[in-house]
C-alpha cells in the first residue's frame, strides 16, 4: 500500500482566498504510507533517483478516487489493455517513473476503454436510425457535440473498411452482423486526446430470407426449417408455413422458424412460406412427394390446422459469434 484518500466532505465550501470561498467536489485527509521511500518529480527526472517512488503520482492516483475513479487494471487482472495499464489509475506505480504524475492522453484513452465517453454521442445507422434492414443496407456516421467538438473521427465498420470524417456514409453489400467502432483524434478542448469505444451493431439481412430446408423422416412426417445464415435469425420477425395437397385442401399451417408436419396421404403437397423481415416479406415454395404415410387420424373434410407444427431439433442451427480484448502487463507497486 503506498497511500489512501479519506473523504470528508463530497460538496460545500473548504477554504477560501482572499475572503472569498472556495467551492469543492471534495475534501479529503491523505495518508501515504512511510516506509516507502518517496522521492520528488525534479529529482526523478533530473536522474536523481535510487528507487524512490514518485510522490505526486501518488497524490494524483489517489485524488482520482476521491472523483469517483477505481483501478484501470487492479491487482491479478491479465486481460488489461495497454491503454488500461498506462494511465495514472493502474493499480501499480513504478519506482523513479513520473509518467502518472498528471492526467495524459493515455489517461483519457484507458479511462474510456473502462468508462466510455461521458460527453460523445456517437452513432451509425440507417437514415431511420435503425440498425437491422436488407442488403444493401445504407448507414451514416454521426458524432455529436454534447459538449465537446470532436476534431476527426475513423470509423472502422466491422467488416474491414473504414472511413475517415465526422459525418461518413457507408453501403453494406453483404449479409451478416457487424460490430462497427469509432476513434476519436481530439477534443477542441484536449486536442492530444485519441479514444475509441465500440458501437451498436449493424445487422444486414440476406435476400431472400425466405428458404425453405427439408427433411423426410418417414411415414409421411416431414421436417421444414429456414436456415438461417450469419445474422438472419435477427432478421426474421415471422415464418408461416401452409402445405396443401393437389386438390388444393389445406393439410396444416403453422407459425415458427423450424415445424413438423404430419401429411394425412401420400401424393404431391405444396409447402408455402412467407417469412417476414424488417423490410417487408418474402416467399419461397417446394413441392414434395409424401410416400408411406401412415395417416394422422385427421377427419374427411381435411385437417386444417393442428396437423402441422411443433419443433423439429437438429434441422437448423444459428451462429453466434461473440469477441473480446485485452491483455495484461505486470505491475510493481499497488496504491
Amino acid at each position: 500500500m503506498l497511500g489512501t484518500a479519506y473523504p470528508i466532505t463530497t460538496t460545500g465550501e473548504c477554504g477560501w482566498i482572499d475572503g472569498v470561498p472556495l467551492d469543492c467536489l471534495a475534501d479529503v485527509d491523505m495518508v501515504m504510507n512511510d516506509y516507502i521511500d518517496w522521492g520528488t518529480d525534479e529529482e526523478i527526472e533530473a536522474g536523481e533517483c535510487n528507487g524512490e517512488t514518485s510522490l505526486r503520482s501518488v497524490i494524483t492516483h489517489e485524488l482520482g478516487k476521491v472523483l469517483g475513479l477505481w483501478h484501470s487494471c487492479d491487482e491479478g487482472e491479465t486481460d488489461c489493455t495497454p491503454e488500461e495499464i498506462e494511465t495514472t489509475m493502474n493499480w501499480a506505480a513504478g519506482a523513479c517513473d513520473t509518467t502518472q504524475s498528471s492526467p495524459n492522453s493515455d489517461d483519457a484513452a484507458g479511462l474510456t476503454s473502462l468508462y466510455g465517453f461521458g460527453t460523445l454521442n456517437a452513432t451509425l445507422a440507417a437514415p431511420d436510425g435503425g440498425r437491422i434492414g436488407r442488403a444493401p443496407f445504407a448507414v451514416a456516421g454521426g458524432v455529436g457535440p454534447d459538449g465537446a467538438i470532436v476534431l476527426d473521427a475513423t470509423w472502422e465498420f466491422g467488416n474491414g473498411d473504414q472511413a475517415l470524417g465526422l459525418a461518413p456514409s457507408y453501403v453494406y453489400e453483404a449479409s451478416g452482423e457487424f460490430m462497427p467502432s469509432l476513434c476519436v483524434a481530439g477534443f477542441e478542448e484536449c486536442p492530444d486526446f485519441v479514444g475509441c469505444q465500440d458501437l451498436d451493431p449493424i445487422i444486414v439481412c440476406p435476400v431472400p430470407l425466405a428458404r425453405i430446408d427439408a427433411a423426410d423422416e418417414g411415414g409421411g412426417v416431414w421436417h421444414f426449417g429456414v436456415p438461417l445464415e450469419e445474422a438472419s435469425s435477427a432478421c426474421m420477425l415471422q415464418a408461416d408455413w401452409t402445405c396443401t395437397d393437389d386438390l388444393g385442401v389445406v393439410g396444416g399451417t403453422a407459425s415458427s422458424q423450424i415445424t413438423t408436419f404430419t401429411f394425412p396421404h401420400d401424393g404431391a403437397w405444396t409447402v408455402d412460406l412467407s417469412v417476414t423481415d424488417p423490410d417487408g416479406v418474402t416467399t419461397d415454395t417446394l413441392v414434395v412427394d409424401v410416400v408411406g404415410s401412415e395417416g394422422s387420424g385427421c377427419g374427411d373434410e381435411g385437417c386444417g390446422e393442428g396437423c402441422g407444427g411443433g419443433g423439429a431439433g437438429g434441422v437448423l442451427v444459428g451462429v453466434v459469434a461473440a469477441r473480446r480484448r485485452r491483455r495484461t502487463a505486470p505491475a510493481v507497486l499497488s496504491h
